[in-house]
């Protein structure tokens, strides 16, 4: 049996492309936005949407304890209609359709500011000029000499791929000293769905089974409830996603996910299978020169004696590399080399969270670690290295951890090239709101991410399982009503836990449903274990493996509950303030401890009031049903059983 993923529905609007004059448009930090006055950012955006406009001709395609419970996981959605053909077969073509423009193109500048030299120091580019949303600056280049002078180093300087690289050591595919032509120099994107996501036939002739375990590429997105994406309709104004929608429809769509609160709390659980109350991480991880937290007593990034899943993975012969955002680590738990340490072969990408435009990046593996300074958009770049990494690797399989920065503040405008016309021309029209910047911010990556799909070789997106998830809600000031939930990004509240999460690939059996069971993202660390064909370690975990819902739409819910927790400081000792949350199918219990205050306890019916506005305990409440007193007491004996 052959699994395809289809072709969205709709298809998505033509992209628009970069011009001259609209370049300065495209990237900058919502700091820009704050300097500037209302008639100069007007004036800014009339030359930005008329200005430097070029046409770009379009793409055609023919396309822990928490127990088990039984009970069906999964609920059909109506297949998607698409042309014969759809999912089996890809034809693309694309033109760029130049103005009559004496300057040189931006391909033209870039090929020559930075083509390769080799055995040399790598150039310094010039200044970039930017009359509007970008700031004016000069990139600045760590002088790092090249790899052909540096024995044993696996770093190449700039260039394409390199032909004579050995394939499969860790660090060889990563040509990471950017920013290299090959970014620069890509065509526009236009039908993106359509281009990409047929290529992922993912079963074989026959039905025969797998051969081998799949490549596993988990991508991690930042500051993204299900607000944002088209394929949970849980807002009547989502961003523009046409390929996490194609994914959804061609794979499984999760309803009912939990995150941490925050950003580094989410990405220790899927690291370790720990929850935040068992692996130390309850906030997030500032990157600070000491790697101590007032009042914490010790280090505050994640401890290295933690059983890392890609240390798991490793130790199996599985290749591993993060690219992008890391987010877990200070100098006095690891610092640059953390990734490393954790068990991946390469890290590339931020260490902490960084701007879009201008930004540090960290290279780190076996053979140390170095920083450079990059100016390309940091979506963009996190893009170009998992390729290239990706398109490196031999036979042998992989796990690519992909942390995103986007959509995390600064709110900004992205590059144009990235967004459907009808975005720029809406950016461009009115003062975008914190909502309209979060939503193109989202729809650029949602862009990027088809370019990644589309890049992979046909054969090997076969052979790969594909995990998207968001680490926490949508912050307070990108929300627009009406909201989907109460609260945001911080809070143990719905807005701030309820989180998406796709699966397509290698591996997933009758696409196009719905799992409404209860997942956690501490229990990605079970489920890619056994994906992998790796036996979970016995120490003790909180991660449950769903492997079995990618298969069998009848599997019963790998849990009763879920659990998400947030507190500081960091690490082991008493805590200034603790909140956990806990819910099973229905209802849902808040508690929170402050030394020496009593603060109330908040219980949910999540059925009859999903916006969590009545608190069934408050003194003003009626007395609780038999039913709603026996799980109140249950959902409150399991969270007290966590705090001994």
């Amino acid at each position: 049996m052959t699994l395809c993923v289809a072709a969205p529905t709709s298809r998505s609007p033509q992209r628009g492309a970069r011009g001259p004059g609209s370049q300065a448009s495209s990237g900058a930090e919502s700091s820009l936005h704050r300097r500037r006055s209302g008639g100069e950012m007007s004036k800014c955006r009339s030359q930005a949407a008329s200005g430097g406009r070029r046409a770009s001709a379009g793409m055609s395609s023919s396309g822990g304890a928490d127990g088990t419970a039984g009970g069906a996981s999964g609920a059909a959605r109506s297949p998607a209609s698409s042309p014969p053909g759809a999912g089996n077969a890809i034809t693309a073509s694309s033109a760029a359709t130049p103005t009559a423009d004496v300057r040189p193109t931006r391909q033209q500048r870039t090929a020559r500011r930075f083509e390769s030299r080799s055995g040399t120091m790598l150039p310094s580019p010039g200044t970039v000029g930017a009359p509007c949303y970008r700031p004016s600056t000069r990139h600045r280049w760590s002088p790092i000499r090249p790899a052909a002078t540096r024995p044993g180093s696996p770093l190449v300087a700039s260039g394409p791929v390199a032909s004579s690289a050995p394939a499969g050591r860790f660090g060889d595919p990563l040509l990471l000293l950017r920013p290299s032509p090959g970014r620069s120099l890509r065509r526009k994107l236009t039908m993106i769905p359509s281009l990409l996501l047929s290529v992922l036939c993912l079963g074989l002739p026959g039905g025969r089974v797998q051969p081998r375990p799949p490549n596993l590429l988990l991508i991690i997105a930042d500051d993204m409830g299900l607000d944002r994406i088209g394929a949970y309709a849980a807002h009547p104004h989502p961003a523009h996603t046409p390929v996490l929608d194609g994914l959804a429809e061609g794979g499984l769509l999760f309803r009912n996910v939990w995150s941490q609160p925050v950003c580094s709390p989410t990405r220790a659980t899927i690291l370790t299978g720990r929850q935040g109350v068992h692996n130390g991480i309850g906030t997030s991880i500032p990157f600070i020169s000491d790697g101590i937290l007032v009042g914490s007593g010790g280090p505050i990034g994640l401890s290295p004696d933690e059983l890392p899943l890609p240390r798991l993975l490793q130790a199996a012969g599985r290749r591993t590399a993060a690219i992008g955002k890391w987010h877990l680590a200070n100098t006095a738990s690891g610092g640059y080399d953390h990734p490393h340490m954790m068990g991946f072969g390469i890290h590339a990408g931020a260490i902490g969270a960084v701007g879009y435009f201008d930004w540090e990046k960290n290279l780190a593996g076996g053979w140390g670690n170095i920083q450079i300074q990059e100016p390309g958009y940091v979506t963009s770049v996190n893009i170009d290295d998992a390729l290239t990494w990706i398109q490196g690797q031999d036979d042998q399989p992989w796990f690519l951890w992909l942390g995103l920065t986007s959509a995390h503040k600064p709110l900004h405008v992205p590059p144009h090239e990235l967004l459907s016309r009808q975005t720029v021309d809406q950016l461009s029209a009115d003062d975008p709101s914190g909502a309209d910047l979060h939503r193109a911010m989202v729809e650029a990556m949602d862009t990027e991410l088809g370019r990644l799909l589309a890049g992979i070789p046909p054969e090997v997106l076969q052979r790969t399982l594909v995990i998207f998830v968001g680490d926490n809600g949508t912050p307070e000031d990108a929300l627009e009503a009406p909201l989907t939930f109460k609260g945001a990004k911080g809070s143990l509240n719905e807005g701030g836990v309820h989180v998406p999460m796709i699966v397509a690939g290698a591996g997933v059996a009758a696409p196009g449903r719905e799992v409404r069971a209860l997942i956690n993202t501490v229990d990605l660390y079970a489920t890619l274990l056994e994906l992998a064909g790796i036996s979970a370690p016995g120490s003790p975990s909180d991660s449950r493996s769903f492997a079995a819902q990618l298969q069998d739409p009848a599997a019963p819910p790998a849990r009763r509950y879920n659990y998400a927790d947030k507190f500081q400081p960091n690490g082991p000792g008493q805590k200034s303030k603790l909140r956990r949350a806990l819910r099973d199918e229905r209802y849902k219990l808040i508690r929170t401890i402050k030394p020496l205050v009593s603060v109330p306890n908040k219980f949910y019916d999540l059925w009859s009031d999903p916006l969590e506005q009545t608190n069934l305990v408050h003194p003003s409440q009626p007395t609780l049903s038999p039913e709603r007193q026996a799980a109140f007491e249950r959902l409150l004996a399991r969270l007290l059983s966590l705090e001994t």
